[in-house]
């Protein structure tokens, strides 16, 4: 290791060997890199210890949340950049979980309490008939999505239903931004509502043998939105603004498809799309209309994105627990590739701060030199 000390300088480092303690595996430094960028170890908090303070997550604290699901539990809460938790403690219920709001539930809930990130109680909800949903591009609002899976509706902090939307086939997957849904449907329909729970865009997708919509995403702006759909084949479709609506302006076959929700996400400042596609990591560069795959082995556990330094960090989950940390340099250049081991994955990325979780941890890495 004290060879890696002395040159990590010059080189894009895999994580360190106190992280590879943590995560119970020595993990090597990587191949040399152009680019003069490091890993730079922070803290490291193992779950089980007491780093929680009363009083974080006030109104100025920025906090992060993390899921992580272990076997047949959750271990799920807030932390800080300092790596002090305001909640951290482990369920056996369902989950719904965003940057503001979260909220345990059984099988079939018939009563619905929400809390906030200090774990104070916000809402509860009688007779819900459905499944709490949040989102992080709509922190501030409630959802349900009815037993029957085709029906979603808004819930006030008083338990008051606001509006009610019923799609003709069961929802696949939801996305949120500026206090519009996006809903992506079985039959292959995508429809993005306003405020109100009015339909304001509607689109069937078509074009595969089979047609489902398995992954969503709309730009912060509202300006852009992203679909995987179809199976045999698969396609990534982009949608762009015009005259008041929306229109196809590119769309690709990605192979077969994946028969299970898809990853699909803008990311570095919503000028690039990631997504899930056959055999590996789709990279769309809007401006150029540039598509490129990179290869990978196993299946994606955790992507983030964010940072717009031309970085994306993910994690690829393989047989018994062996995951790799992967970074990779825009376009398509994979510049570190890290294995450790653990059953369950968390990243998080905000800044130059990369947090990363696994069973029993969570560690701090500052990204730098960039």
């Amino acid at each position: 290791m004290k060879k890696n000390r002395s040159t990590r300088k010059k080189r894009f480092l895999q994580i360190p060997l106190g992280f590879a303690v943590f995560l119970g595996l020595a993990l090597l430094a990587a191949s040399p890199v152009p680019e003069e960028t490091v890993l730079e170890k922070g803290w490291i908090r193992s779950f089980e210890s007491l780093y929680m303070e009363s009083g974080v997550g006030g109104d100025n604290s920025e906090l992060f949340p993390f899921e992580i699901v272990h076997r047949d539990t959750i271990r799920f809460g807030y932390f800080n950049r300092e790596g002090v938790f305001s909640m951290n403690r482990v369920t056996q219920k369902n989950l719904s979980l965003s940057e503001s709001r979260f909220a345990e539930y059984e099988a079939v809930p018939r009563r619905l309490e929400v809390k906030n990130a200090a774990d104070e109680t916000i809402s509860r909800f009688e007779n819900t008939n459905g499944y709490p949903l949040f989102l992080n591009g709509l922190n501030e609002k409630t959802y349900l999505v009815r037993f029957e899976q085709s029906a979603v509706s808004e819930i006030s902090e008083g338990g008051d239903v606001l509006w009610t939307y019923t799609f003709a086939s069961p929802v696949t997957c939801v996305a949120g931004a500026q206090g519009r849904l996006l809903v992506g449907t079985l039959d292959g329909t995508v429809e993005l509502l306003d405020e109100k729970g009015t339909r304001v865009f509607f689109f069937e997708t078509g074009g595969s043998r089979i047609t489902c919509v398995y992954g969503a995403a709309v730009s912060r702006d509202l300006s852009r939105i992203a679909v995987i759909s179809g199976l045999d084949d698969q396609r990534f479709l982009l949608f762009e603004q015009s005259a008041g609506s929306y229109r196809v302006t590119y769309h690709e076959f990605i192979g077969d498809g994946k028969r299970r929700p898809v990853r699909i996400q803008f990311i570095d400042n919503d000028t690039r799309l990631v997504f899930e596609r056959d055999e590996g990591l789709g990279l769309f560069e809007i401006k150029s209309r540039t598509s490129h795959r990179i290869p990978l082995d196993d299946e994606i556990a955790a992507i983030d994105g964010e940072g717009g330094d031309g970085l994306l960090f993910l994690v690829t989950r393989g047989q018994e627990g062996r995951n790799y940390l992967i970074g990779v340099k825009y376009p398509a250049s994979v510049i570190m590739k890290t294995p450790f081991q653990s059953e369950a994955v968390f990243l998080r990325r905000a800044g130059n701060d990369l947090f990363v979780g696994s069973d029993r941890n969570l560690a701090l890495f500052s990204i730098a030199g960039k």
